[in-house]
């Protein structure tokens, strides 16, 4: 199904729904690396009947953030909630998912990392971080004057320890990868084992109530079958009551002369 970047209100919703779990938030809030989590949003999109790309939905994920958090500034600023409300529907579920996350900072972040950019944006990206970092090394150069005019007896230690080699930990950098990419991996495994168990907890009740159905189609059938077999009986008793009566009063029309022992003679 092609529909491009078009979102229904109905996949919104869906999004929104499946985003507010605590489990996905806890994920995408402390996780490095949010792929394996939009391919989960991804395949709970696509069991709701709404499938969608783990792209398209971090990518929607991201810009209703942006629309909350640029609503969200309008009503704290200017004070005017039904006027700004009125321009993204989705606030009120936002703010109270998003209410006491910190949406403006490593949250926003973490969320666009993986996101490819174009070469317009790598090209302003790249004359902004060297704009950066010329400014960056201005103010060191500035704060190391000053520092060296305070405290000069500073510098020769300094200078000591810089001559002296830097000694690196073997596997100190991996083993902090590792301790992150474990964290997430328990994470990850944590979350998806809840789900199953939500998933198998929701298979029980859809069991549970297909059972109660059927029980009450045979107690509905049992009773239309009593309820017939009442009228059927009921029928049988009419129709002999109606011949016994029908018996009664030929006998009583009939002149005594007539009796079936007058007809034999």
């Amino acid at each position: 199904m092609a529909r491009g970047q078009i979102w229904t209100e109905d996949e919104v919703r869906a999004l929104i729904k499946i985003w507010s779990d605590e489990n996905v938030l806890q994920l995408l809030l402390t996780t490095h690396k949010n792929k394996q989590v939009f391919k989960l949003i991804s395949g709970d999109m696509e069991s709701l009947g709404f499938p969608r790309t783990a792209a398209q939905c971090r990518t929607k994920v991201k810009k209703l953030r942006q629309q909350y958090v640029k609503i969200r500034n309008m009503v704290r600023n200017n004070r005017s909630t039904d006027e700004a409300k009125e321009q993204f529907p989705w606030y009120d579920e936002l703010d109270a998912m998003l209410g006491n996350l910190p949406t403006n900072g490593q949250y926003v972040l973490e969320s666009c990392k993986e996101e490819p950019l174009s070469p317009s944006s790598l090209e302003l990206s790249d004359s902004e971080s060297t704009a950066q970092d010329q400014d960056s090394e201005q103010k060191d150069r500035s704060a190391a004057d000053i520092k060296v005019e305070e405290t000069p007896t500073t510098i020769s230690l300094l200078d000591e320890e810089s001559s002296r080699p830097n000694v690196a930990v073997p596997g100190a950098q991996k083993r902090k990868r590792d301790t992150k990419t474990d964290k997430f991996e328990k994470m990850f495994v944590s979350y998806l084992d809840e789900k199953r168990k939500m998933d198998e907890a929701e298979c029980e009740r859809m069991k549970q109530e297909q059972a109660s159905f059927e029980n009450f189609l045979k107690m509905q059938q049992q009773a239309e079958e009593r309820r017939f077999q009442l009228m059927q009986e009921q029928q049988k008793a009419n129709s002999k009551m109606f011949f016994q009566m029908m018996s009664n009063f030929l006998h009583a029309a009939m002149p005594q002369s007539m009796t079936p022992s007058t007809l034999q003679q």
